[in-house]
């Protein structure tokens, strides 16, 4: 299946589409029809809850198209958005999350991009490689324009030649041949120009590498394999924090904000002690009673697992501070 956001709902792609044996799945542009249907409570279960959507299920006509499955959410009596799929057999739940959760790739970058930095350079240490990028010929470039110039030429030479002959503002018929002669003669000399013109165009290549042009030049290439590994380590970060943030939230309770709290939990003041039988880390208690409560009940369960570090046995142990007045 091909999922589209608004930008991409044209019922020629849809065709194609469906020539090739390919589901699409878009939403629909505004206006929003109104549905024909009866809409109706769906329930789902995500991460343990359960989630009630009221959705009308029914098919249209698109123009340009032909019939395909409409699907309207609604909330509080009222259509928010509206679906269009070729698909009549999946669950319409499950194509309503999957179109939404396209908001949480993007979503996901950006998020990654102000937090943990992928897109940054932690190093400028570049391998230097010779500049091939194909560039315009100035050669070519050269040779193009006095062709253009030429040619420019022949047509004002035939222009002068027609206006004179057409003329009848020479004082004696000599004078009137004597100048279409000579301006035979220049027409004649811009045809020969433009010729060699032409031909000095011929083998020339459009483009050529830059370092053929200007030779030894060079360009600096950023270490890939380096980047690759930043870019990783940082995606594993993002990870990280977001499994953690999903096992706050179950002990929260809070859709909407666990993500920041967990942002400001990182920031957690605490010490780390090292012994030869045990790691301990010591946090501060957050001020908030529930944040309190759901990193303790959260921490129980960390220690219930007995956590280590790669190729170190000792187990790491979470100690939640009580806050001193």
């Amino acid at each position: 299946m091909v999922g589209f956001d608004r930008g991409g709902s044209y019922p020629k792609v849809f065709s194609a589409l469906r020539e090739r044996g390919v589901d699409w799945i878009t939403y629909r542009r505004a206006p929003l029809v109104p549905p024909t249907v009866t809409p109706e409570i769906h329930l789902t279960e995500v991460d343990g809850k359960y989630l009630s959507y009221n959705i009308a299920d029914e098919i249209v006509e698109v123009n340009g198209y032909g019939q395909a499955r409409q699907l309207s959410l609604y909330q509080s009596d009222k259509v928010v958005f509206q679906i269009l799929t070729s698909d009549i057999r999946s669950d319409s739940v499950d194509l309503l999350r999957a179109l939404r959760a396209r908001w949480r790739i993007e979503n996901t970058f950006k998020y990654a991009e102000e937090h943990h930095g992928i897109h940054w350079l932690c190093s400028y240490e570049m391998e230097e490689l010779p500049d091939n990028t194909l560039v315009d010929n100035p050669v070519r470039i050269k040779a193009r324009s006095e062709y253009k110039t030429a040619e420019a030429a022949l047509a004002r030479a035939k222009e002068l030649l027609g206006a004179e002959v057409s003329s009848s503002t020479s004082s004696t018929a000599n004078d009137h041949e004597t100048v279409i002669a000579e301006l035979k003669a220049f027409v004649a000399t811009a045809e020969n120009d433009l010729e060699k013109a032409k031909l000095a165009l011929v083998g020339i290549p459009a483009r050529l590498p830059r370092n053929e042009i200007h030779p030894g030049l060079t360009r600096e290439k950023p270490r890939i394999e380096r980047r690759a590994l930043q870019m990783v380590c940082r995606l594993l970060a993002y990870n990280a924090e977001l499994d953690l943030a999903r096992r706050i939230n179950a002990y929260l309770g809070d859709d909407d904000e666990y993500r920041g709290i967990t942002r400001n939990l990182l920031h957690l003041g605490g010490t780390i002690t090292f012994t030869p039988k045990a790691i301990t880390v010591n946090l501060n208690q957050p001020d908030p009673p529930r944040l309190a409560r759901a990193l303790g009940l959260l921490v129980e369960e960390i220690n219930h697992k007995s956590p280590h570090l790669p190729g170190d046995g000792r187990p790491i142990v979470y100690v939640l501070k009580a806050r001193t007045n």
